[in-house]
């Protein structure tokens, strides 16, 4: 019997090659290996982009203004909470030692858990020194006229302000004067008029001393409020001129330094046979309600600092001030619930008006702005209104 022959497929036999396989698939997962390790690279930057927060988000008014609110609420009972400390038997140096060692604690804290704001406060070394320096101004004043002054008196010279903050924003920064913030820079000064009548047609006579004294306090404060415009006039130009600075850790140099003056300031009227700390016994130091004072104040003061820092960058530097005018009706509020001082009819009537000017202020700031058209009869534009 003949054998069938086989065919070529079965007498030719199939070899298998693996490399130009492995030579392909090695091709193609190195591709697919770079692609992904590209694309995590990118979200990796991205990632850190935000962390760093790089990118500067758009103002917003919102914002601006809750961070304003939010500061002149936790300020307003600093004056009623460095009244409390004085109760307890500490002296004006100890309240003001332990009120600016607890900022600078916690602000050293702010710095330890986001070291990236200690590295964008050098980001622009003048803003950075005109900070501190505004600061240190500021801090020292607003404690020693609330301090050895009347608090709604004090606080309202301060409230000048919003005129330097216009004034310098105006001139330094070219930020518009809008008719209404021009008419609330108006009725603000008469409702601090009305509040300072009583002290300006009292004919009852005074000793020299008194008056040179009631003199130096009403400059400090008057000072205070300058320093204060100036404050937000820095703020907001390292907001505008150097987007990339953080300021908020520009309180701590000067926290410390006020905190260091005032523990070693002489006293003269100070025990020699007890031991004292900035004219205060140590028992007073170590007094529990002593500290939960001081380290509430430094709480409620590290918040501020956090509005002033960052809500110039929003909105404008006269409306933060005049948001800021609030305090002068809240502070006296709380020195009544804790003290009993009950304000003036004097003083109510020029805060009401305060309030009153705000709460107007905001409503316009609502509403939109009536343009005329060009050529027409008292034309002008949003900008120069």
């Amino acid at each position: 019997m003949a054998t069938p022959e086989r065919s070529s497929i079965n007498q030719t036999p199939v070899k298998y090659d693996p490399v130009p396989f492995a030579t392909t698939a090695t091709a193609d997962s190195l591709q697919q290996h770079e692609s992904i390790m590209s694309a995590f690279a990118r979200h990796r930057e991205s990632f850190r982009r935000r962390a760093a927060d790089t990118p500067e988000s758009p103002p917003s008014r919102t914002w601006g203004l809750f961070l304003a609110f939010l500061g002149v609420i936790c300020v307003s009972p600093d004056s009623m909470l460095l009244r409390s400390m004085h109760a307890v038997g500490a002296s004006t140096t100890a309240v003001v030692s332990a009120k600016y060692f607890g900022v600078a604690l916690l602000l050293t804290l702010v710095a330890a858990v986001y070291p990236a704001k200690v590295k964008r406060a050098f980001v622009s070394l003048p803003h950075l020194l005109a900070a501190v320096c505004c600061n240190i101004l500021l801090s020292l004043g607003f404690t020693l006229v609330l301090l050895l002054d009347d608090p709604a008196r004090s606080l309202l010279l301060i409230a000048l302000s919003p005129f330097w903050s216009a004034l310098l924003g105006l001139i330094l920064l070219g930020d518009p004067l809008p008719v209404r913030t021009r008419w609330a820079l108006v009725f603000s000064f008469i409702a601090i008029g009305i509040v300072l009548a009583p002290r300006v047609i009292n004919v009852s006579p005074a000793s020299s001393d008194e008056i040179l004294g009631s003199m130096w306090l009403d400059a400090t404060a008057l000072g205070t409020g300058l320093a204060l415009g100036i404050t937000y006039t820095v703020y907001r130009h390292a907001g505008l001129h150097a987007p990339g600075a953080d300021l908020l850790l520009a309180t701590l140099p000067s926290a410390l330094l006020i905190g260091i003056v005032c523990l070693y300031m002489p006293c003269d009227a100070a025990d020699v046979t007890v031991a004292t700390l900035a004219c205060t016994p140590l028992a007073v130091w170590r007094s529990r309600s002593f500290l939960c004072l001081a380290l509430g104040d430094a709480v409620l003061i590290v918040i501020d600092v956090y509005a002033i820092a960052y809500a110039p960058k929003h909105v404008s530097g006269s409306e933060c001030a005049l948001i800021g005018l609030l305090e002068n009706i809240l502070a006296p509020l709380w020195v009544f619930l804790r003290f009993g001082d009950v304000p003036s009819a004097w003083t109510v009537a020029g805060g009401a008006l305060l309030l009153a000017t705000l709460v107007g202020h905001e409503v316009a700031a609502r509403e939109p702005v009536r343009v005329s058209q060009p050529g027409a009869r008292g034309y002008r534009t949003v900008n120069n209104l």
